[in-house]
């Protein structure tokens, strides 16, 4: 939560800071509310190894919600800046997809790839590391 001037803000009854309020004007119907979506890989997916997943975290949030593409694009101009932070993250889905460097001389199983890419993302979204506990989730 921001705090200005060394004043925390006034959260009101329903967990809604003033921050927020001030923010969206007050207008918090026409903000988009993400909802937590199992985003399942295709079968193309699992032939390439590696699928894209996308997180959105609200800034006051302990947890990352997990949304499809296509709510992303549809919402994310919609939604108020400052308030949320958005992130894509490469999804590995079987062993033996190194893409990351063409330097990498032997296998790097996809667990310690999913693993990075969060450590990575983390550093721009937090909710990460108490969102994503599988990091062989879809693995086959």
């Amino acid at each position: 939560m921001a705090i200005k001037n060394n004043i925390p803000p006034r959260i009101m009854p329903n967990g809604i800071t003033q921050d927020y309020t001030e923010i969206t004007d007050g207008n918090f119907d026409s903000v988009p509310q993400p909802q937590n979506t199992v985003v399942l890989p295709t079968e193309k997916h699992y032939e390439n190894g590696v699928f894209s997943r996308y997180f959105i975290a609200r800034y006051d949030s302990n947890v990352a919600s997990e949304v499809k593409e296509k709510w992303l694009k549809t919402n994310e101009k919609k939604l108020p800046k400052g308030i949320y932070s958005i992130i894509k993250v490469r999804w590995y889905l079987r062993d033996g997809v190194n893409k990351e460097s063409r330097k990498i001389l032997h296998l790097i199983k996809a667990e310690m790839l999913n693993r990075s890419n969060i450590d990575i993302a983390a550093k721009k979204m937090p909710q990460l590391l108490k969102t994503i506990k599988d990091y062989k989730k879809y693995f086959r």
